[in-house]
């Protein structure tokens, strides 16, 4: 009977490590990048060959989809692609025409690929024509034949593997043969991370939940999103789960998508998670994750619109940057002097024994500093915090500064750059509610003070006050008086150009006022302009003495 049970307990265990085996197979990890595989876009044609060991992918059988992880640029002329898949005993490619022969390859897939292309920094997935099976005895080597002629940077995730383990050749004008492969342009230990898709035999993991991310802050116009995770069996579809309950309940079946777009409010705290599923069943649900939303008078800023945005000051000139960013498609940004410290500037905001300054910074060097300041006035500023430091370049990191030593206070908050030649990347802020109060003065830019020779059909422009509170409008007074009293325009905007004509050669005066929720601001410095002259001549400098028709008439000989 002992015997039996044994034999059970064995069986069991057996059957517990198959479901458990990996069937998805991941190979590499990380946030390294490669540009000259799988594909090298620059370039018309390519060929490459890449070699994954055995040991590195633990499982046999049929390898029916295969993922490169795709970071970043445009496929168009790059997407008809010949993959072939093989064994070889190669470890690693041991000269610049040490190709693996294609009669020693099977062609798994010919076509055009745009359509697999997913958002940037995602797994792109190629379903296999004609699976390949593989033997978990030999390596695998991973050929791909790029056929569209023209050119566009890619960029792809890698991984260090071993020492050249990966072979290309580019041309702009030899579309190489795979039968006989020209001798190659490089070698390189750097290979694409890849995924490797065996059929299911078991249910997925639990999803990997990526954003929000848990306790952190959300945008109202954000999207959850996760990722499988590997180990077991592919996941098919999922099942989402939010609220603003503790336990969320379901609001989204059966998707394939690995992102859902929730309607958010401001100022509210919400739960999610996520059960992946397959054809073998369920996987448990993920953690229960929690994220909130700013309220709608909060500090909260992404960058997104014009800059800098409404209420903030950019006396340090800094600007806004769409190549990295950590939040939506832009950041802001400064270069950094050894001789200057550069501010940029929150509104004014008011704060509290629980105050926090949330946000994301990135620097290149990492010897840059980054440091946070305040002021009451925009003019004078103090550090709060100590030194903000990077451990490593072009490297997201997130900060929080304790504000609790400044409550009871309404502060200015600024952002200064270090005494160092670097580049650096601010995104994402949250912080403390935004002072209640009327904006300060605009500054007026055109037309210039006494201006002469205006166009009748005026254009104005102005800067944002850069003291009060945010300004969510702006009345734009012109007439001929001084002050100016006729409101022209009601508008959000930073200029307006007249619709209705101003009369010529006439002197005007103009102002602004910027106005929020609190009332409005004080008028700027008023200016005058002088329009110009009726470009339309009415009258001739010079006396025409008209002579009688008769005699007109006699002079040229028709009388």
């Amino acid at each position: 009977m002992k015997k039996l049970i044994l034999l059970f307990s064995l069986i069991a265990i057996l059957a517990l490590s198959t479901l458990g085996f990996a069937d998805t197979v991941q190979i590499g990890t990380g946030t390294a990048t490669t540009s000259y595989l799988p594909i090298y876009g620059l370039y018309g044609y390519n060929y490459t060959q890449q070699i994954y060991l055995q040991s590195q992918i633990n499982k046999s059988g049929n390898i029916t989809k295969i993922r490169f992880f795709y970071v970043s640029g445009a496929i168009t002329n790059s997407k008809d692609w010949v993959i072939y898949m093989g064994h070889t005993t190669k470890t690693s490619f041991s000269s610049t025409t040490d190709w693996e022969p294609l009669a020693n390859l099977t062609e798994v897939f010919a076509g055009d690929v745009s359509s697999y292309l997913p958002p940037t920094n995602n797994w792109m997935e190629i379903p296999l024509t004609t699976p390949f099976n593989y033997d978990n005895v030999n390596n695998l080597v991973i050929a791909v034949d790029e056929n569209t002629s023209g050119y566009a940077s890619m960029s792809w995730g890698a991984f260090t593997s071993g020492s050249n383990t990966g072979i290309y050749y580019y041309s702009d004008s030899v579309n190489p043969d795979p039968a006989s492969p020209p001798t190659a342009t490089s070698r390189t230990g750097s290979i694409d991370r890849i995924q490797l898709v065996f059929p299911n035999t078991s249910a997925p993991l639990a999803p990997t939940l990526l954003y929000p991310s848990n306790g952190g802050w959300a945008f109202t116009n954000d999207v959850l999103s996760w990722i499988p995770t590997m180990g077991a069996g592919d996941a098919s579809t999922y099942d989402v789960y939010f609220g603003t309950a503790s336990n969320p309940p379901l609001v989204s079946s059966n998707q394939t998508a690995t992102t859902y777009t929730p309607t958010l409010a401001a100022g509210t705290t919400y739960y999610w998670k996520v059960v992946a599923r397959n054809e073998i069943g369920d996987s448990p649900a993920s953690d229960i994750w929690s994220f909130k939303t700013p309220t709608t008078t909060q500090l909260a800023e992404s960058f997104e619109g014009s800059f800098p945005p409404a209420g903030w000051a950019n006396p340090g000139s800094w600007t806004r940057y769409s190549t990295y960013y950590k939040h939506g498609t832009a950041s802001a940004y400064k270069y950094g002097s050894t001789t200057t410290q550069y501010i940029l500037s929150t509104p004014k905001v008011t704060i509290t024994s629980t105050s926090t300054l949330d946000f994301w910074a990135l620097c290149s060097p990492a010897s840059g500093i980054l440091q946070i300041v305040y002021s009451p006035d925009r003019t004078t500023w103090t550090q709060v915090g100590s030194d903000i430091t990077f451990a490593a370049t072009y490297t997201w990191y997130h900060n929080v500064i304790d504000l609790s030593s400044l409550a009871g206070n309404n502060y200015y908050l600024g952002f200064r750059t270090g005494l160092q030649t670097a580049n650096f990347y601010v995104d994402f802020v949250i912080g403390p509610e935004i002072t209640p109060e009327a904006p300060g003065a605009p500054t007026l830019t055109a037309p210039a003070d006494l201006a002469t020779n205006v166009n009748e059909y005026t254009t104005f422009t102005w800067t944002a006050p850069t003291t009060g509170g945010v300004p969510t409008g702006y009345k734009l007074y012109c007439d001929t008086s001084n002050p100016p009293t006729t409101l022209k325009a009601d508008l959000n905007a930073l200029t307006y150009t007249l619709t209705t004509p101003l009369a010529y050669n006439t002197t005007y005066y103009w102002t602004i006022l910027a106005y929020n929720s609190s009332g409005n601001g004080p008028l700027a410095t008023v200016r005058s302009f002088t329009t110009r002259a009726n470009p339309i001549i009415s009258t001739f400098p010079w006396v025409v003495d008209l002579v009688p028709l008769p005699i007109f008439l006699l002079l040229i000989g028709h009388v």
